[in-house]
């Protein structure tokens, strides 16, 4: 017995290894992957990708492009595959909307970018769930910035709203901002703005 174990044993430990490299080095079709010794690119721009490539995607992607694509919709479950994940872009594509839970699960998300979608309305907690820096919301068909799509305590430094039809400032939100640096807003039918905001110690905007 110990000679069969000791021919399968090293028969199961090749299987094992070769499926650990399978998840880490695989690649999604119609996606190219760049794999350094600390990052893990994966970009999609193929205009045939119509779901969320999460079956193929490595389990250790840092940084995640789909762009200008025929993608519709992104699930909390889409993005469990990916839990190191700290760059989201997602520009270009036809997201008309997004789940209250979406970036559950996602402990290192410090950007995402959303250019160019459909967006209209965005579920209150939307961005609870991850540790944003970076919010970029340019160019959608939002009317309204709701104060709760982040947390009182964000650290969200830069957010850009431009390109939408906000009907007004976003006084709310940015009074729960207090790190924020840089803020875009803009009307693409009425006005455009670019402002650097400041804070004060009590973390309100001031001109």
């Amino acid at each position: 017995s110990f000679v069969k174990m000791g021919f399968w044993f090293p028969l199961v430990l090749t299987i094992i290894i070769s499926s650990s490299y399978q998840g880490v080095f695989s690649c999604p079709q119609r996606c190219t992957c760049h794999f350094s010794s600390k990052t893990v690119e994966v970009v999609c721009p193929d205009a045939a990708l119509t779901h969320f490539p999460s079956e193929s995607l490595p389990g250790n992607t840092t940084s995640l492009t789909i762009q200008y694509t025929n993608l519709q919709n992104i699930t909390t479950h889409d993005l469990e595959a990916t839990p190191f994940l700290q760059e989201l872009h997602l520009p270009g594509n036809g997201l008309s909307s997004l789940p209250a839970e979406v970036l559950k699960g996602l402990p290192h998300l410090h950007t995402i970018d959303l250019t160019g979608n459909q967006l209209q309305n965005l579920p209150p907690q939307v961005f609870y769930h991850a540790p944003l820096l970076n919010l970029v919301l340019k160019d959608n068909q939002l009317t309204s910035a709701s104060a709760d799509w982040l947390p009182s305590n964000s650290n969200l430094t830069w957010l850009d709203l431009s390109g939408n039809r906000l009907i007004k400032a976003p006084v709310a939100l940015l009074q729960n901002l207090a790190h924020l640096e840089i803020l875009h807003l803009s009307h693409r039918y009425t006005y455009a703005f670019y402002f650097k905001i400041k804070f004060s110690s009590r973390g309100k905007p001031t001109p």
